[in-house]
């Protein structure tokens, strides 16, 4: 499929087609239909399984109730390509929200509506060698998601009375729910991943130390959190990959000063370009129509601190909505930009 590069790093499908877009997602599906022999094997990290469904690629391991002196215990879902084996060291990434992820067997439900099938789309990827394979870890969201997922050091710099104004701010105006019913923890949810999370997986399975092998990935305000993660910890971060990122902050822009507060983090903060690879894009439609006019202000910031096509990519899907199949229809976009082929693999002796 041909894609129309601009000056910048902005990739778009111009006005691309829902039938266009179908066979791009019936692209990673369709072979699933003729690889019988492939299945999703479900089991906890410490052998006790669990009676989920089975789909095809690769095996997913569940942590329940991971715990943490930081954040509230939640499920870890540990996700391995097939024909995985230990004398092998895998990029790996990080991924939020999650529960959202993987192809679990719950048809007809909006757990599969809003799925990302990342296990089948990676496995058409790996298996067409079209990318690395990879481990991937999601993290399951709590009932905290924005206050642990919204930028703390944009927080803090907002004065008071603004961060009294957005405490009291509603979701929709028809909603009684709060954009932020909860004191902001990000820093805190950061530490979570990188002080025992990490830790954890390093451990127990497979995986490269390396900063250009390990990544973190996220949809709107996991988009937030995962931009803040590589620029809080550009140690140990090689890239991110930002989906449909939520930079109002809010669900509209009246008088709203979060997205001016983090332009300003980010301009102060984002490494510069050479030791890492960064991914951002978005739709044009719901909550995404917001998003264009911010996005350019972050690009702007990309151009500034020498990031080019070699590092950087933001993606327009255009009539793209923001949703789980949105982003499910997009993901092999970001996939191979983190893990194109030609990226260094350790292998062990």
């Amino acid at each position: 499929m041909a894609f129309e590069v601009a000056s910048s790093t902005t990739i778009s499908v111009g006005q691309m087609s829902m039938v266009d877009k179908a066979k791009r997602l019936l692209s990673f599906i369709l072979p699933q239909a003729l690889t019988l022999s492939f299945s999703l094997v479900v089991s906890d990290v410490f052998s006790q399984n669990f009676q989920y469904s089975t789909a095809p690629n690769g095996k997913l391991h569940i942590k329940k109730s991971f715990p943490s002196k930081f954040v509230k215990k939640r499920d870890i879902f540990i996700w391995v390509p097939e024909n995985y084996t230990e004398h092998r060291k895998y990029p790996v990434i990080y991924i939020q929200d999650g529960a959202n992820l993987f192809s679990l067997g719950n048809k007809n439900t909006d757990q599969d509506f809003n799925s990302w099938k990342l296990d089948e789309i990676a496995s058409n990827l790996i298996r067409r060698g079209e990318i690395r394979p990879f481990i991937a870890i999601g993290i399951q969201n709590s009932v905290e998601r924005h206050a642990e997922y919204f930028p703390q050091k944009p927080w803090v710099a907002l004065t008071p009375e603004q961060q009294e104004d957005m405490t009291s701010r509603k979701i929709n105006p028809s909603y009684s729910d709060k954009v932020f019913p909860d004191s902001i923890k990000s820093d805190d949810y950061l530490k979570f991943i990188v002080q025992e999370l990490k830790p954890f997986i390093d451990s127990s399975f497979a995986v490269s130390r390396e900063l250009h092998d390990t990544f973190v990935m996220g949809a709107s305000f996991g988009g937030l959190i995962s931009i803040y993660a590589l620029t809080e910890y550009p140690h140990i971060f090689g890239g991110a990959a930002c989906l449909s990122t939520h930079w109002s902050g809010l669900f509209d822009m009246n008088n709203n000063p979060i997205p001016e507060k983090i332009v300003q983090y980010l301009n102060e903060n984002l490494p510069t370009s050479g030791y890492h690879r960064i991914y951002f894009d978005h739709g044009t439609e719901t909550l995404d129509a917001l998003y264009p006019p911010l996005q350019d202000r972050i690009d702007r910031i990309m151009l500034d601190k020498g990031y080019s096509k070699n590092d950087w990519l933001t993606y327009v899907d255009y009539g793209a909505p923001h949703t789980g199949r949105a982003w499910s229809m997009r993901l092999d976009i970001p996939l191979k930009f983190l893990f194109k082929i030609g990226s260094k693999i350790i292998y062990l002796d």
